[in-house]
């Protein structure tokens, strides 16, 4: 069984637990077997919350998103409140899961945050998204230096057009309810499959934000 030195909140541990025990202890914690039997098992709890990784008593660093430098390639978690809806459905996530990739400001100087939210996607998707991603990684194996190299033009070459037409969205820094809850690579396997979205309908809407976007997914 591989060493994990990191303390990860108790709901992610429980999953690690449970794969050990329903496979053996030379189980390859990061194998396309074990990304499938993640994928299954996860994605099937529906009653998981978002508070139970964004406060809890864990490893996990935290930041201030109005603070926040260095995102790109990394998977975060927050409490988030929209001004506009994410998707065509007029509702947005109030829990993101999110490998950022950019940032910029917009015309009235508000940080945006750019990034790639796996709630958008469905459990196959998100299996192929994460396999995707681990291509991008800097490091041979997976450990806490792992970072991913996130841009553009990479995410679209390995997730392909119609995942980032889903799952890309901005999120403004000043909305962001909580702290930046940043998970570490030894559990983007567990995160990736986490069905702690919750759908809720925006304040208002803000097209200009949404209109960048929009260009941006349609650049290749």
């Amino acid at each position: 069984m591989a060493t994990k030195e990191l303390m990860s909140p108790n709901m992610i541990e429980r999953y690690w637990d449970k794969f050990y025990k329903a496979n053996n202890v030379q189980a390859k914690a990061y194998s396309d077997e074990a990304v499938q039997w993640f994928k299954n098992r996860v994605s099937k709890d529906l009653k998981v919350h978002a508070d139970k990784i964004i406060n809890a008593n864990s490893d996990y660093k935290k930041r201030n998103a109005k603070q926040a430098k260095n995102l790109a390639g990394k998977l975060f978690t927050y409490e988030y409140a929209a001004e506009t809806a994410g998707g065509d459905h007029g509702y947005y996530d109030r829990y993101p899961m999110v490998f950022f990739f950019d940032t910029f400001r917009s015309k009235e100087g508000k940080l945006i945050l750019l990034g790639l939210n796996v709630h958008y996607l469905t459990p196959t998707q998100r299996a192929n998204l994460y396999k995707h991603l681990m291509k991008l990684k800097n490091t041979k194996g997976i450990t806490e230096k792992t970072r991913l190299r996130l841009e553009w033009e990479s995410i679209v070459a390995y997730a392909g057009q119609k995942i980032c037409e889903t799952a890309v969205h901005a999120y403004r820094a000043d909305r962001v309810q909580s702290q930046l809850v940043e998970i570490p690579p030894e559990d983007f396997i567990v995160a990736t499959f986490l069905r702690t979205e919750r759908w809720v309908k925006p304040m208002s809407a803000d097209p200009a934000i949404q209109s960048y976007v929009r260009k941006l997914i349609r650049k290749k």
